[in-house]
């Protein structure tokens, strides 16, 4: 039996157990030879664009919505396609992102994942930078006012 690289990566531990020691179990994600390999080569790029890109202390997760997308653990949400970190939208207290399935809270995908409260307030420049603060909550733009201009 031998998995692709990309077999390991897309699959869960679970799933290559039950495959590797169950019979008739099957992946959720198999890569075919007919395959272009080379097709799929920016979300190498991405994923190493991305790891380099981490501050101190943050982490990632590959969005399970799409794999061209991948979320933080400090509330940045990066398109590992086009290397770039996607703009973001404070909605009251709440971190709101934008996929093609529709916005999607993404302080509550980092609380889910990491248990980690995002507070705007706390979030590094590197961080707040990519969020618009037009429909934050009043306490949110008073401080932005006084701390950030």
């Amino acid at each position: 039996m031998r998995l692709t690289e990309k077999e390991l990566i897309h699959n869960s531990g679970g799933d290559i157990w039950n495959y590797m020691f169950y019979d008739n179990a099957t992946l959720p994600y198999r890569q075919y030879e007919e395959e272009d390999v080379d097709l799929d080569d920016w979300y190498e790029d991405g994923l190493e664009w991305l790891s380099d890109e981490l501050l101190d202390g943050e982490v990632f997760e590959v969005m399970v919505e799409d794999s061209q997308y991948a979320i933080t653990s400090l509330g940045r949400h990066a398109n590992l396609k086009k290397k770039t970190f996607k703009a973001l939208t404070l909605q009251g207290n709440s971190i709101a992102g934008n996929l093609a399935g529709g916005a999607f809270s993404l302080s509550k995908k980092v609380k889910q994942r990491w248990n980690i409260d995002l507070d705007y307030t706390k979030l590094p420049y590197e961080v707040t930078q990519h969020i618009k603060t037009t429909n934050a909550a009043k306490h949110i733009k008073e401080w932005i006012e006084q701390n950030e201009q």
